[in-house]
C-alpha cells in the first residue's frame, strides 16, 4: 500500500516542493503512484520552486535563451537583440510568472539537455570508447536497436557509465551544462547556410586551383570555421569574464560538438548493412577513441568525415529529430542535403573566414584551469596541433575538458597521450610525443600557412545550388530545405 495516500493533496504537494532537485522529484514520483497523480496536478507550482534551487541563475538564462531563441528566418536583428538581452542576463523569467506553458517549456529543455549530458558522460569514461561511441541513447528511435550487435556491446562494455550529472562536482556540473546549453545557442546562431563564400588564400596551405584539395581542417568540421567566441561578444565584462574566454572554455564548445558527430557516427553505422558493423573496424588501436566517419554511409562525394561534422553544425534540434525518427529515414535525407551542397568546405555564416582554430605556441597552463585540461597541455608541450588532430579527438571524447576529479577507469587515465602518439608514429619510433622531431615538424607545416598570396579564390556552383544560394539572399530561405523540413525543437 502507498503511504503518501494518507496524506492530504496539500501536505503531497508540500513535500513534492520540499525535494532539492528535480531529479529528487522523479525518483519519489517512481516509487509511489499517488505522489505522480500529485506532481501531475501540481507539476507547474513543484518546477517553480524548486527549479531554482538545481539551477544556477546564470544557467537559468541560458535556459531561457534557448527555450526562446527567435525563429531565425529574415530575424537577423531580433537574434541580435535576443542575445543582448541574454548577454545583461536580463531576458525575462518566466519562473517568476504564472505562465504555465513557459514554465513547463524551460524544464522540458533542461530534461532533455541533461539527457544527452548524462549519455555523454556515460561514454567519455567507459574504458572502450570505440564501444561506448557505438551505442545509441535509450530515447532512439526503436529501428535503429540491433539485437545481436547490442548484446556485443553489452557484454564487452557494460552500458552503464560510472558517473552522471548527478554525481558530479557542483563546479564540473555547471560547466556541463554551461557548455552543451552555449553550443545548442552558437548553432542557432551560426548555423551552416546556403552560402557561397570566398576564401583568402592566406588561409588555405594546400590549395590547387584546380584539383580543388581543401585543407585539413575545412575539410573535416567546422572547428576552424565558426567564431566560437561568438557569445562571449555579447556577453557584459564581469568578475567571471576572463574565465569565459580561456582557451579550456572553447575546448568544452568542441567537446559537445565532438559529442554530436559520434551520434551521427553511431546512426550511420546502424543504418548500414549489418555486417559492415561486424567487419569494419578502425584502423587505430580499438580502446582508445571513436571515428564516426568509419561508419559513414555512401550519399556521394559528401560522405566524407567533415559531413558529420557539418550535421552536427545544427546542433540537438537536427540530431534529436534524427535519432528519434526511423533509421530508413537517414538515406534519403542525406541524400538530398548532398545534392543541396554547394562546395567541398564547411558552410558558414556570412562574413566568417577559414581561420584555423589553435592556441599559442608559448601557451602557459593557468592555476584556474580544470585539473585535467590543464594535464593535457603540460602533456603536448608548445605542440600547435590541427582542429582535428586526433590527441584532440581523444580529448573531447573523454571530457577531459571538464573535470578536476578522476572518474576514469585504469589504463583510461593520463598519460594516454603517449601511448597513443607511440602508435602513430610507430614508423619513427624515435619520435615521442613533445619530441624536437615532431615539434620541428608541426611547426613546418603552420609555417606554410603564411606562405601564401592573399588572392581570392572561387568555388564553381552548378545552378540549383546557385539558386537555393540566391533565394537565401533574398530573405526567402535561411537552410537546406532538406534540413529545414527535420529542424523542431529538440525538447519537444
Amino acid at each position: 500500500m502507498d503511504p503518501f495516500n494518507r496524506i492530504p493533496p496539500e501536505v503531497r504537494e508540500m513535500i513534492l516542493v520540499s525535494l532539492g532537485t528535480l531529479e529528487d522529484v522523479r525518483y519519489i514520483c517512481y516509487a509511489s503512484p499517488i505522489m505522480l497523480q500529485q506532481f501531475a496536478v501540481s507539476k507547474t507550482v513543484v518546477i517553480k520552486r524548486v527549479f531554482p534551487r538545481e539551477v544556477s541563475s546564470r544557467i537559468l538564462q541560458d535556459l531561457i535563451a534557448v527555450a526562446t531563441f527567435p525563429e531565425q528566418a529574415g530575424n537577423t536583428n531580433e537574434i541580435n537583440r535576443h542575445l543582448e538581452a541574454w548577454g545583461r542576463k536580463q531576458l525575462p523569467d518566466p519562473l517568476t510568472g504564472y505562465n504555465s506553458e513557459a514554465i513547463l517549456t524551460l524544464s522540458s529543455v533542461y530534461q532533455r539537455i541533461c539527457w544527452y549530458i548524462n549519455d555523454y558522460l556515460s561514454r567519455s569514461t567507459s574504458h572502450d570508447l570505440r564501444l561506448s561511441y557505438l551505442r545509441i541513447p535509450f530515447w532512439a528511435h526503436q529501428s535503429y536497436w540491433n539485437g545481436t550487435l547490442d548484446k556485443l556491446l553489452e557484454e564487452e562494455e557494460p552500458s552503464k557509465g560510472p558517473i552522471s550529472l548527478s554525481q558530479v562536482s557542483p563546479e564540473e556540473r555547471e560547466r556541463l551544462l554551461r557548455a552543451f546549453l552555449h553550443y545548442e545557442l552558437i548553432c542557432k546562431t551560426c548555423r551552416p547556410r546556403p552560402e557561397y563564400p570566398i576564401f583568402g588564400q592566406d588561409d588555405l596551405s594546400d590549395i590547387e586551383l584546380e584539383g580543388q584539395a581543401w585543407p585539413r581542417w575545412a575539410q573535416w568540421s567546422i572547428l576552424g570555421v565558426w567564431d566560437w567566441t561568438t557569445l562571449a561578444k555579447f556577453e557584459e565584462i564581469g568578475a567571471d569574464n576572463w574565465v569565459r574566454n580561456q582557451p579550456w572554455e572553447r575546448d568544452m564548445l568542441h567537446c559537445v560538438h565532438s559529442y554530436v558527430t559520434s551520434l551521427y557516427g553511431a546512426m550511420f553505422a546502424r543504418a548500414s548493412d549489418p555486417e559492415h558493423l561486424e567487419f569494419r573496424k578502425p584502423n587505430r588501436p580499438d580502446t582508445l577513441v571513436f571515428f564516426p566517419s568509419t561508419y559513414d554511409l555512401d550519399v556521394g562525394v559528401y560522405a566524407e568525415p567533415y559531413f558529420l561534422g557539418l550535421l552536427a553544425s545544427f546542433g540537438f534540434d537536427l540530431v534529436h529529430a534524427i535519432i528519434t525518427s526511423p533509421k530508413s529515414t537517414i538515406m534519403p535525407a542525406m541524400t538530398k542535403l548532398d545534392q543541396e551542397l554547394s562546395f567541398r568546405a564547411p558552410e558558414e555564416q556570412p562574413g566568417h573566414v577559414i581561420n584555423p582554430y589553435r592556441y599559442s605556441r608559448q601557451y602557459i597552463p593557468q592555476f584556474r584551469e580544470p585539473g585535467y585540461s590543464r594535464n593535457w597541455r603540460y602533456l603536448i608541450g608548445n605542440i600547435c596541433l590541427y582542429p582535428d588532430d586526433d590527441l584532440w579527438t581523444l580529448y573531447r571524447q573523454r571530457a577531459f575538458a571538464f573535470f578536476y576529479h578522476d572518474y576514469y577507469p585504469p589504463g583510461c587515465r593520463f598519460p594516454v597521450g603517449e601511448r597513443w602518439q607511440g602508435w602513430r608514429l610507430q614508423e619513427v619510433p624515435e619520435c615521442e610525443l613533445g619530441s624536437d622531431y615532431m615539434k620541428d615538424a608541426l611547426l613546418r607545416a603552420f609555417a606554410s600557412l603564411h606562405d601564401q598570396d592573399e588572392d581570392k579564390i572561387d568555388v564553381a556552383e552548378n545552378d540549383s545550388q546557385r539558386a537555393l544560394r540566391e533565394s537565401f539572399e533574398q530573405g526567402e530561405a535561411d537552410c537546406y530545405p532538406s534540413i529545414e523540413a527535420k529542424l523542431t525543437p529538440f525538447w519537444q
